[in-house]
């Protein structure tokens, strides 16, 4: 088996910028950043300017996130062409499944002892 590639600080820090911009998003949605901490060093327009494009993150890691994806396939099959369609998506539902189920079983067992909303 061949030794798994390194992972991209840059990738990584684009990741976790449009994930940040995302949840500064959803925080000025639920609780208005205009009387916070980040207000007041940044002021309020740069703020805004920041949370209300926040939106823009999720198309940033769906990008990012089929760049990795489409760099993995050609890793392991060479080109694109030769991908095993079949063990593709076998191998993304195998990554993906798992995670989903125990968020399920988790958001199931908080509902059920009525913390969830």
């Amino acid at each position: 088996m061949t030794e798994a590639p390194t992972r991209n600080r840059k990738i990584d820090l684009l990741r976790g910028i449009s994930i940040l911009l995302v949840l500064f998003h959803h925080f000025n949605i639920a609780y208005r950043l205009e009387d916070t901490f980040l207000s007041r060093v940044f002021g309020w327009e740069a703020v805004r300017a920041v949370a209300r494009n926040g939106n823009y993150g999720v198309t940033m890691f769906f990008v990012i996130s089929g760049y990795l994806i489409t760099a993995n396939a050609t890793r392991r099959w060479s080109e694109l062409g030769h991908v095993d369609v079949r063990v593709f998506y076998g191998l993304r539902i195998a990554r993906i499944v798992p995670c989903l189920l125990l968020l399920l079983a988790v958001v199931n067992a908080l509902a059920m002892a009525g913390i969830a909303e």
